[in-house]
């Protein structure tokens, strides 16, 4: 990714701060059980979270572990948000920084979290710094949301409408686009050269979304601020998502990656 191409998600991210905290879901939960099967992390742990945006994993961590959490996020609003949020908390430990630009000062992990954010940093930096950061026998954990829509007609009406906005190019499987997105994300951290014996976990669910907070949660894909005209897509969603009854069934798959650190 092209330096100033990471500056605008960046400030596109931080900018709808409050909409990421209304619309983003939390994580299932499922996906912590299946790291719980592998990392046996406990209080006396300690875990650095990358990009972690409004805390929105940073809690299910804290909950899950009660761990000592180090949590970069470099968008100034959204990490006021998770601060706010996570107040009652006393073993996170909350950095306005970039990970490319944050110095542990000789500190080890048992692990590193990313949670749908992993893909924004340089692979020429991020497996290299992770592992570094990592005691010799840390896990990297990886996750990510990706969405969808639970019936096929509403799928199909909605892809008419990103075609309409020219978000879409007419005739794309958007579903293929998904899955090689999950493919080429997981083989990175195969052949990364740093991590070994990567697993990977797939679970699906769905969640009701009224129209406005469905509304919200488009405003926290980068992609979509870019749009020209993008107010009227909004707007146009909206008033479909009413004929539906005011609610839209959204799919959502959870892909985790876990790794291990390479030995010396």
């Amino acid at each position: 990714m092209k330096e100033n191409d990471f500056q605008f998600n960046r400030e596109s991210f931080d900018s709808v701060s409050p909409e990421y905290t209304d619309a983003r879901p939390a994580y299932d939960e499922r996906l912590f059980d299946c790291i719980d099967s592998v990392g046996h992390f406990t209080s006396d742990s300690r875990i650095l979270e990358l990009g972690a945006g409004t805390g929105i994993a940073t809690r299910q961590i804290a909950d899950r572990w009660h761990s000592h959490i180090t949590a970069i996020e470099p968008g100034a609003n959204l990490i006021k948000e998770a601060q706010a949020g996570l107040a009652g908390c006393p073993d996170i430990r909350f950095l306005n920084t970039t990970f490319e630009s944050y110095d542990a000062q000789g500190q080890k992990f048992d692990a590193v979290f990313s949670a749908t954010s992993f893909h924004w940093l340089d692979p020429a930096i991020k497996y290299r710094k992770s592992a570094a950061l990592l005691e010799d026998d840390g896990l990297l954990a990886v996750f990510w949301n990706y969405y969808g829509k639970d019936d096929t007609a509403v799928d199909a009406h909605m892809q008419k409408l990103y075609e309409k906005y020219g978000m879409s190019i007419p005739g794309t499987d958007m579903h293929a686009l998904q899955q090689k997105k999950m493919d080429d994300r997981r083989k990175e951290i195969e052949t990364s050269g740093y991590f070994h014996n990567a697993k990977e976990i797939l679970l699906d669910r769905s969640v009701p979304y009224p129209a406005g907070r469905y509304i919200n949660l488009l405003k926290t894909f980068s992609d979509h601020s870019r749009v020209p005209g993008i107010n009227s897509f909004y707007d146009e969603t909206f008033r479909f998502i009413e004929t539906l009854g005011g609610y839209i069934g959204v799919h959502i798959t959870a892909q985790l990656v876990i790794a291990a650190k390479n030995s010396r």
